[in-house]
């Protein structure tokens, strides 16, 4: 029995947590969370607001013991790791292009000191790469995907791993500074953060919303969303747990529902097999609005309410900000 990390990323939860069964399995497990600077840096302050609460509620989730540092994870984890006695990394697989070239430098940073990365799991229902056409290859188009998706199916939710031995580390004072600051500093009202308050939104959805969600989902003056999507994004909730709960359910509101989790997992699919749509447009050459180079591209907007140019290009740069109200 050796102590093993639990590398946390888009997984802020307790429940439903292959790659926790398979830490704890080792023995006692260490969960950590580490900031990346890269990826902190380039974000906007609400969602660096909305990661930082979801972190500190997965803290609470864990017991207090949840680590938090700063830095590179391929140095922080080997220098836990040593400070700890732990020879396995455990963590979610990722799929994103920057997320797999990450995680491959920190399993070559591990390998050089015998420490063993082991991934586990997915953030999605069904892992990217997974749904093909009878020839192996993939779907390109969503209609056929989302068949074979369904066809395919997932596993139940990850049952909790038996006789947990939660060590706590460390935190880094900065670290934790860093995120209460965020929280704090954050420009909107945040929704309540964590794994309890994602169970219970989705409660009170499946309750009071699902039934017309089919009709009132494209409503902007109903309150008919699930309102899941930032939960689902840190991983507060897995989407395997959703289609779990939808299982009995045949209405076509619930089939809505499972289409639109469709798509997250379509698009999760196209990203994994072809990392240059991240940036490209996978239809190169069918379109000159977006094989132009970025600093030649114009505001294709409408121009109805009178706005100037230098509105309309305004109004373009606020949506990526989120700034549109």
């Amino acid at each position: 029995m050796t102590t093993s990390l639990l590398w946390l990323r888009r997984d802020l939860r307790r429940s439903d947590h292959p790659a926790l069964q398979a830490a704890a399995a080792d023995g006692p497990v260490l969960p950590v969370f580490v900031i990346e600077p890269r990826l902190w840096e380039a974000a906007g302050p609400v969602r660096r607001g909305w990661l930082a609460a979801s972190v500190l509620a997965a803290r609470d989730a864990f017991d207090g013991r949840l680590c938090v540092r700063a830095g590179r994870p391929d140095t922080v984890l080997p220098a836990l790791c040593e400070e700890h006695e732990a020879y396995a990394v455990h963590h979610t697989r990722e799929t994103t292009p920057w997320a797999v070239r990450r995680d491959d430098r920190v399993a070559a940073t591990l390998h050089e000191r015998d420490i063993e990365m082991v991934a586990t799991g997915t953030p999605y229902a069904v892992g990217p790469g997974l749904v093909t056409r009878e020839n192996g290859r993939p779907y390109k188009v969503f209609t056929p995907f989302s068949r074979a998706w369904r066809s395919h199916g997932w596993p139940a939710p990850a049952p909790g791993p038996q006789d947990l031995q939660l060590i706590g580390g460390a935190d880094e004072p900065d670290a934790l500074a860093l995120l209460e600051h965020a929280v704090r500093e954050c420009p909107v009202p945040l929704p309540d953060a964590g794994e309890h308050a994602a169970r219970a939104r989705w409660a009170e959805f499946l309750q009071d919303s699902i039934d017309r969600y089919d009709e009132d989902r494209d409503r902007p003056d109903l309150d008919g969303t699930s309102r899941l999507s930032p939960h689902l994004k840190v991983g507060a909730i897995h989407p395997r747990t959703l289609l779990h709960d939808l299982g009995r359910r045949r209405s076509r509101s619930a089939e809505r529902f499972r289409t639109e989790l469709a798509w997250r997992e379509f698009y999760a699919d196209v990203l994994w097999r072809a990392p240059k749509s991240a940036w490209h447009d996978m239809t190169s050459g069918m379109s000159p609005l977006y094989d132009a180079p970025a600093d030649t591209r114009r505001d294709t907007g409408s121009d109805t309410d009178g706005d100037t140019d230098g509105d309309g290009e305004e109004l373009v740069r606020a949506w990526p900000e989120g700034r549109t109200g």
